[in-house]
């Protein structure tokens, strides 16, 4: 008798428990890609354009190759996004080596924009841990 109650235990407290813990925990891909994400809108929260040129590729990096060697970028990105309240809101694997992450930027309440950026990953030789780079930024509301 005391192992039906254990095992009903286990059944409708603890298994629920360990399957949320580990369907809500990323893999280091998808935390790798956030971080990726989370500093190249710091970067760009700066004014720093090399450090955002350096996170982005494809695509995306010939098309802000203007905005990023325009030597008053960097001032207008520190005026525009200093007060930005930003949030990285989710990331998943799309494919091995491919992740989308979304990001929520609060310019003041009431005014948030959405956007996702397509990573892809960059295998370092040796390193221990791979790299993202950015190949795409839109707004998911537009798409």
């Amino acid at each position: 008798m005391i192992m039906v109650k254990v095992a009903v235990l286990y059944l409708v407290f603890l298994l629920p428990l360990f399957l949320l813990n580990v369907h809500g925990s990323q893999t280091v891909s998808e935390q790798n890609a956030k971080q990726t994400v989370a500093r190249y809108l710091e970067a760009q929260r700066q004014g720093d354009t090399a450090t955002m040129k350096s996170l982005t590729a494809g695509d995306l990096r010939k098309d802000k190759a203007p905005l990023l060697s325009n030597p008053s970028y960097p001032a207008y990105l520190s005026e525009t996004f200093a007060h930005v309240d930003v949030a990285i809101d989710w990331a998943k694997a799309l494919s091995p080596g491919k992740a989308l992450v979304q990001a929520s930027m609060t310019y003041r309440p009431g005014d948030t924009v959405r956007r996702h950026y397509v990573l892809y990953e960059r295998a370092e030789e040796g390193a221990a841990t791979s790299t993202f780079l950015i190949h795409e930024e839109y707004d998911p509301d537009f798409r």
